[in-house]
């Protein structure tokens, strides 16, 4: 089983710290919506991922957030 890094976006209040969580499992990159990832809903589950690109996983409100990749290889050891 493929395991997941997750990354957070960084602002500057609490609430708004909940905006956008992106996966990378070495091979890909999924996208957690706030909603799902605020209310931990059932749905956020591999199948229901919304997938996005590296790109997209950085791209949120480049004035208030700063996203900071986590890349997890085979050997657990993070980058």
């Amino acid at each position: 089983m493929l395991k997941w890094a997750i990354v957070t976006i960084l602002v500057p209040t609490f609430f708004s710290q909940l905006t956008a969580v992106c996966g990378y499992n070495g091979n890909e990159y999924k996208y957690f919506g706030n909603e799902c990832f605020m209310k931990g809903y059932n749905e956020c589950n591999e199948e229901n991922f919304e997938e996005s690109d590296e790109s997209n996983c950085l791209e949120f409100n480049e004035e208030e957030t700063f996203a900071r990749n986590v890349k997890l290889d085979h050997s657990n050891s993070i980058e």
